[in-house]
């Protein structure tokens, strides 16, 4: 199989013209192809650097074609932290062509090269130039049929605050209006940024867009919605400790590590808590059961549960000195049967041992049509609960699981939470942190 992946990869040489087998670029290609036949990480990105610094068409090219190849890398013995390396080396590559026909190529490519990966890399490179092709050019990959495309389009046209992206997200939203989906609600919150306007039709949106569009400027529209974030809802939404569970596709993560047995003193008004008198500490049988964070979690839990749509599917992960899981593999329709099931999972759920939440969320990335996930601890990362893991790597671990999948990531913390850590796992990862009083 190598060998057959190798003489293709040589003999794909030969399908480009012959002027570009002399020079510089032919060295670099010949780097490339040496690098990757010796597993040569940092050989192959030099070569890929080398690649863009031609800053041509062709160039452009042979890195979408042969330096993302993941498959054919992996039977090379590539392992995948040594794919996303040359991926990350490819985008950054990328991010300095500036000549006029080779981002014009990659304009294209955005729109319509295979591998819905590469369509994710040339979105975010193109995120970052300025000029109205590019706006344009982002605008139509609002029409993508994969859901991680379409996330990383919305992200980018949210973060220029594109005008040219208006129509686009009417008619996305417009399309998803009975899903209600995590592109949906992306789409409307991408409005929202966009124009300060939310409205709950397309039929609106549309009559609203028609009087505006020759004269839009969003630096002047946005601003009516400054003070929001969130659109609106026509319905109940479920929350767990506040947070809206609005995606169609999710993994609940519960920490039932020993320390979820603690209680936790009831907050105060204005935020405070009621802990103790002064110099004494908290009395654990003065605090009432309900207040013990295992108990809120999993009574929590089994509220958000009772509330979801027959068309959500979702599934549930546990950890502590190990990994639990309600379902194997999957996420699964939150149909009456298989609410009730999981609700008498989660009220069977003990707490005891450490906190192996790298494992957990490990777990989690494996679920494939997993988009949202909610990670609810109390602590630091610990297997032997005496030294903390250093929550660096397992952030830095996350974020390459994450790189094309789009998964959002919210972190909830009791009392005694790495805070810090779950506020950069949320951040990292187009999700948001909240403490739990």
């Amino acid at each position: 199989m190598k060998k057959v992946v190798f003489l293709f990869l040589f003999s794909a040489v030969s399908l480009f013209p012959f002027h570009l087998l002399a020079g510089s670029f032919s060295k670099y290609k010949k780097d490339f192809l040496r690098a990757v036949k010796a597993k040569n990480v940092e050989g192959a990105a030099a070569a890929i650097r080398g690649m863009a610094s031609e800053n041509s068409k062709d160039a452009v090219k042979y890195i979408l074609k042969f330096a993302l190849l993941s498959d054919q890398l992996s039977s090379y013995g590539f392992t995948d932290g040594n794919i996303l390396e040359l991926n990350k080396a490819a985008q950054e590559a990328l991010r300095g062509i500036s000549d006029s026909q080779a981002l014009d190529y990659m304009i294209s490519q955005a729109h319509r090269h295979r591998d819905y990966r590469v369509r994710i890399i040339l979105i975010e490179v193109l995120k970052e130039k300025s000029g109205e092709k590019f706006e344009k050019g982002l605008a139509e990959c609002l029409k993508d049929r994969r859901q991680e495309v379409l996330l990383a389009a919305i992200e980018a046209v949210k973060a220029k605050r594109s005008k040219y992206a208006v129509p686009y997200l009417i008619d996305l939203v417009g399309k998803l209006q009975r899903k209600e989906g995590l592109v949906w609600i992306e789409a409307r919150r991408a409005l929202l940024a966009i124009t300060g306007q939310d409205f709950d039709n397309t039929k609106d949106w549309k009559k609203w867009w028609s009087t505006v569009k020759n004269n839009f400027n969003p630096n002047e529209h946005s601003t009516v919605g400054a003070g929001r974030t969130m659109v609106r809802k026509k319905k109940r939404v479920p929350k767990l400790f506040g947070t809206e569970v609005v995606s169609k596709r999710v993994v609940f993560i519960l920490d039932i590590s020993g320390s979820m047995m603690v209680k936790d003193p009831e907050s105060g008004e204005g935020g405070g808590t009621v802990m103790r008198q002064p110099g004494k500490p908290v009395n654990q049988q003065n605090i009432p059961e309900s207040r013990r964070r295992i108990t809120r979690a999993k009574n929590e839990l089994i509220k958000v549960i009772k509330m979801l749509d027959r068309d959500v599917k979702f599934n549930i992960i546990a950890f502590s000195s190990g990994i639990k899981k309600w379902k194997d593999k999957y996420l699964y329709p939150a149909s009456p049967a298989n609410k009730a099931s999981a609700i008498r999972w989660v009220e069977g759920l003990k707490a005891n041992g450490t906190t192996w939440t790298d494992l957990a969320l490990k777990e989690g990335f494996k679920i494939k049509e997993a988009n949202t996930m909610y990670l609810l601890s109390d602590g630091s990362p610990t297997h032997d609960g005496q030294t903390m893991l250093p929550t660096g790597p397992i952030c830095e671990m996350v974020k390459n699981l994450n790189k094309y999948r789009r998964v959002r990531i919210y972190t909830l913390g009791f009392r005694g939470a790495n805070v810090p850590f779950m506020q950069r796992l949320a951040d990292e990862n187009y999700g948001k942190y909240k403490d739990i009083k």
